[in-house]
């Protein structure tokens, strides 16, 4: 158990205040848990999201020196704590919260690059906008705007797709294992299930290397190699398009 870091306090119209699962570092959110703008004590948790929080803010090891709360959307940060959190199948039988965060950072890293590591624990992208930091998830969404012809220039819409060569059938992910003590592989795409065997068959066996950074659970090494997988097969294809600033800035 690492740093203690602040988490999100007693929710709006009594909606309750989160608690930690002292076994798992997991946040649990009550049901309905409304943020309400202000951050509760500091405990220790394994919520990526958090951990980011407090590594933006602290004056002694992070950017305290030159962020604040009040240079952060702490609600985008709330947001993407509430959907790291949800248990979901382990692929082993059991539970366990989608993203957690567990790592010894024991030497200074650019900031750059220690943000994007954190945020990326929880597919997550920082964005510096309007004066504050907010960071937006990948997640499953609703659509927040639609593009056609009428709102977009007149050169339209222009498509490309990624070549086959960039793509893998076989995602290899690394991962701390806490029970040897030691780096594990999770190996993802090399079963003999009919999709894997369709992916090797038209791709050829084309073996990706991943570091998992601050993952000690090899369900979540597992759910990343999958992720990848499933990003490269039906994420492949890039349009681009030009459209006026009201209407672009409505998207990141």
């Amino acid at each position: 158990r690492g740093i203690k870091v602040r988490i999100p306090g007693a929710g709006a119209s009594s909606s309750g205040t989160p608690t930690v699962d002292i076994n798992t570092g997991r946040i649990v959110y009550p049901d309905g848990y409304i943020f309400n703008g202000v951050m509760g004590a500091a405990t220790w948790c394994s919520c990526p999201a958090m951990v980011l929080l407090d590594l933006l803010t602290d004056d002694r090891y992070g950017f305290g020196d030159h962020i604040t709360d009040s240079s952060l959307d702490l609600f985008s940060f709330v947001n993407a704590s509430k959907h790291s959190n949800q248990l979901v199948p382990d692929g082993f039988g059991g539970e366990e919260a989608r993203f957690s965060c567990n790592v010894n950072i024991q030497s200074p890293k650019e900031a750059f690059t220690l943000i994007n590591e954190l945020a990326g624990v929880m597919r997550c992208m920082p964005i510096w906008s309007a004066g504050s930091i907010t960071i937006t998830q990948d997640k499953k969404t609703d659509p927040s705007y639609l593009f056609n012809l009428s709102n977009v220039t007149e050169e339209g819409f222009s498509y490309s797709g990624s070549s086959l060569k960039t793509r893998h059938s076989v995602i290899s992910v690394s991962y701390f294992n806490m029970d040897s003590q030691e780096v594990d592989f999770e190996v993802v795409g090399d079963s003999d299930s009919a999709a894997d065997q369709a992916r090797r068959a038209k791709l050829g066996t084309v073996i990706k290397q991943v570091k998992a950074f601050a993952c000690t659970s090899r369900g979540q090494a597992k759910r990343l190699g999958k992720a990848i997988l499933f990003a490269e097969e039906n994420e492949s294809e890039v349009v681009a398009f030009a459209t006026s600033i009201d209407s672009g800035a409505v998207v990141r």
